[in-house]
């Protein structure tokens, strides 16, 4: 309920959400010794804050799906943030949103490389 009500500050902007809400939510991850618990506040991150914040901070957030317990699920949490990355931005070029810069390639290579280093 918290999160949900961080996410819906009127004055919470990209940069505000990269440099001081996901750093401290990302840090309770790994401190959190519960796998379940892991999931679950990554899951959380996700599903409450908006696409375009995740498009900024995707790196932060796939860096951390390293650092949880081996037991941790991450395959739906990042076939599902993958899907809804890669679907606003195709809503987002169809309508000229402004995110042209990024590209639904870019977000499955950027994904890619980042699983890639989670199994190596």
């Amino acid at each position: 309920a918290h999160l949900m009500e961080i996410s819906r500050l009127e004055g919470l902007t990209t940069a505000l959400y990269a440099e001081v809400v996901l750093p401290e939510l990302l840090n309770l991850v790994p401190a959190c010794e519960d796998a379940a618990g892991q999931a679950y506040l990554l899951q959380l991150i996700v599903e409450v804050f908006a696409d375009v914040y995740h498009l900024d901070t995707l790196e932060k957030i796939l860096s951390t799906c390293a650092q949880v317990h081996w037991s941790v699920d991450l395959k739906p949490l990042t076939q599902h943030l993958l899907r809804r990355l890669t679907s606003f931005l195709a809503d987002s070029s169809r309508s000229g949103d402004g995110c042209a810069e990024i590209s639904p390639r870019d977000v499955f290579g950027f994904f890619h490389s980042h699983l890639k280093q989670l199994h190596g």
